[in-house]
């Protein structure tokens, strides 16, 4: 399976602990592919096929982050 591996586009869904659990490739309006870094740890799957509000969903449940989002709190906690 080739993906466009664009990386002006692409960014990592981390875990809390700031490990890269997934790379995410948007290939267009609402579909992205998701590639896992992390082993079985969340998915059998080596790679995820689903929609922005699929991956909104699977970010939520699995307790993932952007990695903004954890470079932002790091941020609070610095200061």
């Amino acid at each position: 399976m080739g993906y466009i591996k664009d990386p002006e586009n692409q960014y990592n869904l981390c875990d809390s602990q700031g490990r890269i659990a997934f790379v995410v490739y948007p290939l267009g309006y609402d579909s992205n592919v998701l590639i896992s870094k992390s082993g079985w740890r969340y998915t059998s799957k080596t790679s995820l096929r689903m929609s922005d509000e699929e991956l909104m969903r699977f970010k939520k449940n699995r307790d993932l982050y952007y990695e903004e989002e954890l470079n932002k709190q790091m941020e609070l906690f610095d200061d």
